[in-house]
């Protein structure tokens, strides 16, 4: 086969191999064409080629998400680099492995008016697991770096080979201790497109470090204490942030949890877990607590005296502010992924699975039968549960036609055995106050929460995944994001439903909004566009539509041909949603004085 005769472009291709990195999405570039070169002729690794380097980040990141494993970014020198990092700070807060490859101008010709030259060492630190610039390979350009870098010439080329393989070896390793983006910073010297033909073995060969893999030293066992504190308290919470890997039928311990009667189980729609017992809608049961004049009172009987958080970021702000003003004896975190202090009292984390935590905290089989302590903690979360479930379709039926109908209308009529793709801000934070179904399995970029990639992320996932997609997206992320179709790898099983209320509709249910042109003008930014034309460019089916009768059609009509790309457009009004949505939590509030499920705090 043919590759780079640079040597460095072999190592990385060949430590790919090895590794198990066979995704590559490549964006053109000239000082990058050493590796693109190597990594395009390879039939073992997939490449996709996208030209904007902010939207082929996010791609990568979907590929990543959807196929469970690392995928590798190549870019070419200068700012091409820099647009990688909005991808790059969502996969370091969501725990995503990506390997960004970026081509490199020598560093004597660093500051030196070379064009499409930054300081690139180093410039994605700050959010990648590890980051580490390579040595440059000299052998191919002696003459000229005699002249003008004579001291490249110090180390022997073996040397560099050498010091090139362990500094990938350890990058690469770093994955075993957490996940996340790696960035190696290539330095590349002209000529840059001479090639070789070398052979399996000899690929094989070029990547040889002698570093031993690292080894997690996380503690695996739940300490005798713990479970004594777990075993007597009568109150504990189970709350479970993102999870990308989504179980197919639910798991014996979700189960073993669900019928303790001191255990509530709290999933948000990242979470990817479901169970029917459990409170999938956190802020419909916070929200008319917080209005309540007895809120102080329930909130401290709702207090935990453990909680024990499960996967990544949590979404809803409300249970946020309960658990930082009533904040448990003790959080512990469980699982492989970063255990994050957002409630100011965390304890303990313990890397095991879920199951293993459960078994060692019941000190049984999951299926033996286990003596729960006395309480009545699951029934007070389930009385408020009760209200949003009886009343929320009760409000649906007497509001008038809105984003809330909308959402409403669309999670019933997306079919099962979908890939759910939420774009932030509203998307997400309507998409949390609805049931689901349990063959979905959610997306959506919570680790950093920007609007700017949520479309390419989700065109990433649905490449390559078995399953037919549908991207929930407002108007101002989906028009930021409208690059992810300028490449050949949207999928036709990929439907979006865009919410078009003219701008950012989540600014009008934030405190201390005022209707006021500065409001309107510098945070709402109304821009009266459609998709309809962005549509017709890209080969998109498009479906406009304005009312809940041309809604029922529209999702219809969108989800009658599941391989057929399409998008409908909804309009909403844009100055109604608010309103709305603010009067569902103070209509659940009501039903809770009105059915005296407050009558024990009266």
């Amino acid at each position: 086969m043919k590759v780079s005769s640079i040597p460095v472009a072999q190592q990385l291709l060949s430590a790919c191999l090895q590794k198990g990195i066979k995704e590559v999405v490549i964006s053109p570039g000239s000082r990058s064409a050493p590796l693109a070169l190597s990594f395009g002729s390879n039939p073992d690794i997939r490449t996709f080629t996208i030209i904007d380097e902010r939207s082929a980040a996010f791609f990568a990141l979907g590929r990543a998400l959807e196929s469970q494993n690392p995928v590798a970014l190549i870019c070419t020198s200068g700012t091409a680099l820099l647009n990688y990092y909005p991808a790059i700070c969502e996969a370091f807060y969501s725990e995503v492995p990506l390997l960004v490859l970026s081509a490199d101008r020598p560093a004597y010709l660093i500051d030196r008016g070379d064009g499409q030259t930054i300081r690139q060492d180093q410039v994605l630190a700050q959010h990648c697991v590890h980051s580490k610039t390579l040595h440059q390979n000299v052998e191919h350009a002696i003459k000229k770096l005699a002249s003008f870098a004579p001291h490249y010439l110090d180390m022997d080329p073996e040397q560099v080979h050498q010091k090139n393989a362990d500094a990938i070896e350890m990058a690469i390793g770093s994955w075993k201790e957490r996940k996340g983006p790696v960035h190696l910073n290539i330095p590349l010297e002209e000529p840059l497109y001479s090639q070789v033909s070398i052979s399996d073995a000899e690929l094989i060969s070029a990547f040889q470090p002698r570093l031993a893999e690292v080894n997690s030293s996380e503690e695996l066992k739940v300490s005798t204490e713990k479970i004594e504190l777990w075993e007597k308290a009568t109150s504990k919470l189970i709350l479970v942030g993102q999870m990308n890997c989504a179980p197919q039928n639910t798991p014996a311990w979700l189960n073993r949890l669900i019928d303790d009667p001191s255990v509530i189980v709290l999933t948000e729609t990242t979470s990817n877990l479901n169970h029917p017992d459990s409170i999938d809608s956190i802020d419909s049961v916070i929200a008319p607590v917080e209005k309540t004049q007895e809120a102080a009172a329930i909130f401290q009987d709702l207090r935990p005296e453990v909680l024990v958080t499960l996967g990544g970021h949590i979404v809803s702000k409300k249970i946020k502010k309960f658990l930082r003003d009533y904040g448990p004896v003790e959080h512990w975190h469980i699982g492989d992924s970063r255990p994050l202090d957002t409630f100011f009292c965390l304890q303990g984390h313990w890397r095991i699975s879920p199951e293993d935590f459960v078994e060692q905290v019941y000190q049984k089989g999951l299926n033996a039968t286990v003596a729960f302590p006395d309480s009545n903690y699951i029934g007070l979360w389930n009385s408020l549960k009760k209200n949003y479930e009886i009343n929320r379709e009760r409000y649906i039926e007497q509001i008038p036609y809105s984003d809330f109908v909308v959402f409403s209308s669309l999670f019933k009529a997306i079919p099962e055995g979908y890939d759910l793709h939420l774009a932030n801000s509203s998307a997400i934070r309507y998409a949390q106050l609805f049931p689901h179904k349990y063959s979905w399995k959610t997306y959506c970029n919570r680790g950093a929460s920007g609007i700017d990639g949520s479309t390419s992320t989700a065109v990433g996932v649905s490449y390559g995944s078995p399953n037919p997609g549908v991207l929930v997206t407002g108007d101002l992320s989906f028009f930021y994001d409208c690059n992810a179709f300028w490449n050949n790898y949207a999928n036709e099983n990929l439907k979006v439903i865009l919410i078009n209320n003219d701008g950012g509709g989540i600014f009008r249910i934030l405190p201390g909004k005022e209707e006021t042109p500065v409001f309107e003008k510098h945070f709402e930014t109304p821009h009266g566009r459609t998709a309809k034309l962005l549509c017709e460019q890209y080969e998109l089916d498009y479906k406009a539509a304005k009312t809940t009768n041309e809604l029922s059609e529209g999702l219809k009509s969108l989800f009658e041909k599941p391989s057929q790309a399409a998008l409908l457009e909804v309009f909403t009004p844009r100055k109604l949603n608010d309103k709305v949505l603010l009067e569902y939590f103070e209509f659940l509030n009501l039903e809770l004085k009105f059915n005296k499920t407050l009558s024990h705090y009266e």
